[in-house]
């Protein structure tokens, strides 16, 4: 999954938000799902309704609908992507 939330080559300043509103950097990112991969304190999302939207040649809009496993909390996600170096 983390490789449809951050594209590769995503720039070292990326962020997003989190559903508290708490912006999240890419390295804190990064390092939660390296420390969390495989052990009991892995948080687990439903993902649906994921979709795709070219609102440039160069820019995408990526949206979905996610469920917390456990207290059913329930977020709509989105991001804008821009394509560099065709990556």
């Amino acid at each position: 999954m983390l490789g449809i939330l951050m594209p590769r080559g995503s720039p070292d300043d990326f962020y997003e938000f989190g559903s508290s509103g708490s912006i999240i950097m890419k390295n804190t990112v990064i390092n939660a799902v390296g420390n969390n991969a495989n052990t009991d304190e892995s948080i687990l999302f439903l993902v649906t309704d994921f979709a795709i939207k070219l609102l440039a040649p160069d820019m995408l809009l990526a949206t979905c609908k996610t469920e917390r496993y456990g207290d059913r909390k329930r977020t709509l996600r989105s991001w804008i992507w821009k394509i560099k170096n065709g990556n």
